[in-house]
Parts: C-alpha cells; structure tokens; sequence
C-alpha cells in the first residue's frame, strides 16, 4: 500500500507500507512495516521506518508506532515509542524512550522531545540527558547535561 502527499504539484512525501487497511468512517490508513521519504525542494530530507503508521486524511498528519527509526537530513536519528508528524507546522513531536542522535557530535535521550521543522533546534524533556563530544573524540566531555 503506497500513500504520497502532494502540495503545489510538489512531492511532500511518500510513504509505502508492506500491508495497510483504510476506514472511510475515521478517513485513516493504517499501514504496518513502512518506509517513507518526506521531501524539501524536491530532494529526501527526512526518512522514515516504524513497524505502525496511522495517516489522517483530513489533518495530513501522521503517528509513527512500534520500531520507529527518523533519519533527518543532518545525519541526525530519531528513535522512539511514538512519533507524530505534524504535516501544516512540519513539527515532529516524539514521545518515550527517545533517543536523538548525530554520530561523533551528540546524543540526548528524555521522555518528550520536540524538533523543530529545519531540524537545527530540539527541545527534550522528561529525564533529559545530553553529552556533547569532542570534534574528532567519541568520549564525552560531559557538556551540556541537562
């Protein structure tokens, strides 16, 4: 089952799950072992995986469940319990065991965490730990413990 969005006749994203229903009456997909892309300007900034995902028709928005791995443009990862996409603000709201992370730069884990659409700014919450690494250096330098 494929689902795409579209916007101005631009490609917003995309998504493929291996099986999906539809309710006419919630106006949902549900698709189970999906990827997708999300696009800017035509180029991948945003890849998804989750073992769950539920589109709104009528909102465009999108909860990820289960497995759920966010690749963003900055080779930064997202991983949770829940992640829900907000398509109008393009706000990624992530919730339980999260865990964001920019190989040799930085890993912050918390309950809550909120990243902002050009995905330069997160806000974390709930038990909320950083640890900023030295260029070059994968030990912490025990910076920015929140």
């Amino acid at each position: 089952m494929k689902h795409l969005y579209m916007s101005s006749k631009q490609k917003m994203w995309e998504i493929y799950g291996e099986t999906g229903s539809y309710s006419n009456d919630h106006k949902t997909a549900t698709l189970h072992n999906l990827i997708g892309n999300f696009y800017k300007e035509n180029s991948i900034n945003m890849s998804i995986q989750a073992r769950k995902g539920i589109y709104d028709e009528t909102t465009h928005n999108i909860d990820l469940y289960d497995d759920i791995f966010v690749v963003l443009e900055n080779d930064i990862t997202v991983i949770a319990d829940h992640i829900k996409y907000f398509s109008e603000t393009k706000i990624i709201e992530a919730d339980g065991n999260v865990k964001i992370n920019q190989k040799g730069a930085f890993v912050s884990t918390a309950e809550k965490a909120v990243v902002n659409p050009t995905f330069d700014v997160f806000r974390i919450q709930g038990h909320a730990v950083t640890k900023i690494y030295e260029k070059g250096n994968k030990t912490s330098t025990n910076k920015g413990i929140l």
